[in-house]
């Protein structure tokens, strides 16, 4: 290891092997004739706070999933993640109920799960790495949590509330990160306390949550907003000195001739805008979208329709979108959660369409929004089918996807 952190990086292999050790992940035996055993490799990772310094070094040592055959060393390897509008949610309550949301870790999440195939190392726990890991960590969070009187909500498999002598407390997952808030502050403190076989770590008020940047004032509520991320990326695409635009999207994307517009290329050298390269961006602009910026929405989804086949002029619209955030970077989404705590929680829904704007296809576009409090929770757009002359309305099915949304089945 040739690293200036040598000796910081070597106590965190330290540190990791120590944990899987003490959760009794393997034990060494004799391989068997004929068994199909996976390799193992280091993972390293810097962890930044919310400020981009330096938390922590992290080690891993993973399984080498890509070596496992379907079948026989794993079957099923869904696992859910917490939808956007939920973690929103969860802000807004914090907000309204005036009790920080706060931010749960459970260290080395899947090294205390058994393992539901054998595995010659011999894996007695699921490791890092290895297809099913999430999936068994999943399922042993969710026993756990119905176990101690959580109930599942319906609209969000990955959303738990429990309430005890009135007081309501609402816990939100994304594989072994939690995001907890409750009426009281003495009953989320206690959550942290209840499931000691987790060892869920309380790392207090969120400040940072799946790279978004969380401050909260008591006065304004919460804001989150994604500008280191954002930063990352450009850095990540050479963008990181790129002049901004105004918008995300320019008229002269609707005047484009598709069947004489230019394919990228499945492969090339460092300096080729790649199909790969265009799928990266993309899907970096998809998340920032979903988590903090709405304002891009209609743009990267006009941008993605072709992901497995782009044109030049998919790419430079991905680039625009890129040059948009890198002059708007510093934008957040404010939550205020309005109200006395007494006071119901009151949703609204907004459904929008053009007609026929779309001058390719002829394809309308509708857009909806949900609001909590004064919250932008959800924001959608889909096409719908090709207008003409008796197209007629889309309220009565607007509507019916917005009642999904709220929860109102």
């Amino acid at each position: 290891m040739r690293s200036k952190l040598k000796d910081k990086w070597l106590a965190a292999m330290a540190e990791e092997l120590r944990a899987l050790e003490d959760n009794g992940v393997w034990r060494v035996v004799r391989k068997p004739k004929g068994a199909h055993a996976l390799h193992t490799k280091w993972v390293y990772k810097t962890k930044i706070d919310a400020e981009c310094a330096i938390e922590r070094l992290k080690a891993r040592l993973v399984a080498c999933g890509n070596e496992q055959e379907f079948g026989v060393d794993y079957s099923v390897t869904f696992s859910a993640v917490i939808e956007m509008s939920s973690v929103k949610l969860i802000f807004v309550l914090a907000r309204k109920w005036r009790v920080p949301a706060k931010h749960g870790d459970v260290p080395n999440a899947p090294l205390g799960v058994d393992n539901d195939s054998e595995l010659v190392l011999e894996l007695l726990k699921a490791l890092y790495g290895l297809k099913q890991a999430g999936r068994l960590w999943n399922q042993l969070l969710h026993k756990t949590l119905i176990k101690s009187g959580f109930a599942q909500s319906l609209t969000d498999m990955c959303v738990y509330h429990r309430r005890r002598e009135g007081i309501l407390v609402v816990v939100g997952v994304y594989v072994d990160d939690l995001l907890v808030t409750g009426m009281e502050q003495q009953a989320v403190d206690a959550f942290f306390g209840e499931l000691t076989e987790l060892s869920i770590k309380d790392l207090g008020p969120a400040s940072k949550f799946l790279g978004m940047r969380v401050s909260y004032n008591e006065d304004e509520g919460y804001d989150l907003d994604q500008e280191l991320a954002i930063e990352e990326m450009l850095r990540e695409h050479g963008m990181a000195s790129v002049h901004s635009v105004r918008t995300p999207i320019g008229a002269e994307s609707n005047e484009i001739d598709e069947a004489s517009d230019e394919l990228l290329p499945t492969s090339g050298g460092d300096g080729v805008v790649t199909v790969h390269k265009f799928q990266s961006l993309v899907g970096s602009l998809m998340w920032v979208a979903r988590c903090t910026r709405p304002d891009i929405a209609y743009a990267v989804h006009k941008a993605s329709r072709r992901t497995h086949s782009p044109t030049m002029s998919d790419w430079k619209l991905g680039k625009r979108i890129a040059r948009y955030l890198a002059g708007t970077k510093s934008l957040w989404l404010s939550m205020k959660g309005q109200g006395a705590l007494e006071e119901p929680l009151k949703v609204v829904a907004y459904s929008d369409a053009d007609f026929a704007a779309d001058k390719a296809d002829r394809k309308s576009f509708v857009g909806a929004l949900a609001k909590r409090g004064v919250l932008k929770a959800e924001y959608l757009e889909s096409e719908k089918m090709p207008a003409d002359v008796l197209t007629k309305a889309l309220e009565t099915p607007r509507l019916a996807d917005l009642r999904v949304i709220v929860g109102l089945h």
